[in-house]
C-alpha cells in the first residue's frame, strides 16, 4: 500500500463525491457564451472559441449550433459573435429562476409533467387533476428551447 506523503492533502471520500471542480459548474453552452460575452467586439472560428473556452473541440460545434438556433450567437461563416444581449439576458433570467426552484423545491420531473397532461387530457377537463401543477407543465414545455444549460452530453 502506498504511504500518503507529507506534501498531499488528501480528501475524505464523501467530500470527493461531492466535489465539482471549478471548470465543470458551467456548462459547455455558459462557458462559450461567458467568453463571447467578455469579447462581444470580435468573432470567433469555432476552433478558436474551444481552445480559449476549454471546451471539447467535437463538442463545440454542437454546443454553437443549438445557442444559434436559440438566436443567443450569430454565425457568418466560418465566424461565431455573440446575439443579441438582450434575449441572452432573458434567458439567463430564465435559467436562475429555473435553478433556484429546483433548489428550493426539488427538480421537475419530466415524466411527472407528460403523466399529468396526459392524465389531464383523459380527464377531459383542459386542466391537471388535483395534485399536480398546469402552469409548471405548460411553462416547462414552452420555455424549453431558452434554456441556456447544456444536455448532460455536451459537459
Amino acid at each position: 500500500m502506498c504511504e500518503v506523503g507529507e506534501n498531499t492533502v488528501p480528501i475524505s471520500i464523501d467530500e470527493f463525491d461531492h466535489h465539482e471542480s471549478p471548470d465543470r459548474r458551467e456548462t459547455n453552452a455558459q462557458r462559450v457564451l461567458r467568453f463571447l460575452i467578455e469579447n462581444r467586439n470580435k468573432a470567433f472560428r469555432a476552433t478558436e472559441i474551444a481552445e480559449e473556452t476549454g471546451v471539447n473541440a467535437n463538442s463545440v460545434q454542437p454546443v454553437l449550433n443549438r445557442l444559434r438556433s436559440r438566436e443567443l450567437v450569430r454565425h457568418k461563416e466560418p465566424y461565431w459573435a455573440i446575439g443579441d444581449i438582450e434575449r441572452i439576458q432573458e434567458a439567463a433570467v430564465f435559467h436562475s429562476t429555473a435553478e433556484f426552484l429546483d433548489e428550493e423545491l426539488g427538480s421537475e420531473s419530466r415524466e411527472a409533467w407528460l403523466a399529468a397532461a396526459e392524465e389531464s387530457a383523459n380527464d377531459g377537463s383542459g386542466r391537471a387533476s388535483e395534485g399536480t401543477n398546469a402552469d409548471t407543465s405548460a411553462s416547462a414545455t414552452e420555455t424549453e428551447g431558452t434554456d441556456t444549460s447544456a444536455d448532460e452530453d455536451d459537459k
